[in-house]
């Protein structure tokens, strides 16, 4: 999808990227460096459900996938290390991926509201004008 998007608008534009990410994070990386190619921005909001972020399960809990028809029955105190070790790694290489591509990013919850978030951070690249014009091909 992102790469039928960065080649739909022809000229230098700003994008907001709303979403969880969770693809393999070659792929995100490989969309990002499209969006740069191209010379556009981006902003990167990765959403997060609160229950995600902090694996609050105590009971034997039936997992069902929202994507897929997947099920996953599980003694979750037997997952929460390795689940929160896993998740971890997974939000900083989105984070990571995107700041080297000189991309603003921000972590939000599903209970927050995305409008303070987007707002600030647009406040913030306000401030920082003016924005360094992308050359093709950079991977800032």
């Amino acid at each position: 999808m992102l790469k039928r998007v960065s080649h739909e608008i022809p000229h230098r534009a700003l994008f907001v990227l709303i979403s969880d990410f969770f693809v393999p994070l070659e792929s995100f990386e490989k969309g990002l460096r499209l969006f740069d190619h191209r010379g556009h921005d981006v902003i990167v909001l990765q959403v997060l459900d609160e229950a995600e972020r902090t694996f609050p399960f105590r009971q034997n809990t039936l997992f069902r996938g929202l994507e897929d028809s997947r099920e996953l029955l599980t003694e979750p105190h037997r997952l929460r290390k390795r689940y929160l070790e896993s998740l971890e790694r997974f939000i900083e290489g989105v984070k990571k991926a995107t700041l080297a591509s000189a991309y603003d990013y921000q972590m939000v919850t599903t209970g927050g509201d995305l409008e303070p978030a987007l707002a600030a951070l647009l406040s913030a690249r306000l401030r920082r004008r003016p924005t360094p014009t992308r050359g093709h091909g950079s991977a800032s």
